[in-house]
């Protein structure tokens, strides 16, 4: 029987992040990413690859530590961006698309396939530039640095919460 390993380096979430009061902008934003518990800087390179596919500044979603712990535990989450980097221990950027004002309830589905286009237009690029090593999505020695002073939080955001 042959089997096949994929190795994940890094991941781009992408669900959408209309439904929110923070980015109030028409398009797509960008979160920090994120890695083992800790929240990063926002990348250089995405930032630059953003503003390349898009013609405008970056715009990046704010993400808190809630947003990178279980989504079934009780806390305050503001968005799903982030949801991968409860379950795996690379680096996690999300990709939303954003709109100037919250639309709610069942209107969150609906989405400019203008924004969509530029949203997949930036994903393709940062596989592109990712897959030649043109693209990082953290800086390790950064988070190296990190993990030595204050430790990680790891894999404690994995398991549900204790009753």
């Amino acid at each position: 029987m042959l089997k096949q390993v994929i190795e994940i380096y890094d991941l781009l979430s992408d669900p959408s992040a209309r439904g929110n009061l923070f980015v109030c902008h028409k398009g797509f934003a960008i979160a920090q990413p994120a890695r083992e518990g800790i929240i990063l800087p926002a990348s250089p390179d995405l930032l630059r690859l953003m503003e390349h596919v898009t013609g405008e500044p970056p715009v990046v979603y704010p993400v808190s530590m809630q947003d990178i712990t279980p989504w079934d535990n009780g806390v305050y989450h503001s968005t799903l961006l982030m949801a991968p980097a409860t379950v795996c221990d690379i680096p996690v950027v999300g990709v939303g698309l954003t709109s100037e004002t919250a639309p709610t309830g069942f209107a969150t589905n609906v989405a400019d396939s203008a924004d969509q286009d530029a949203a997949a237009r930036f994903c393709l690029k940062v596989a592109e530039q990712f897959g030649v090593g043109h693209c990082r999505f953290h800086d390790p020695d950064e988070f190296d640095r990190l993990s030595r002073l204050y430790g990680t939080p790891g894999t404690k955001f994995h398991w549900a919460p204790v009753a």
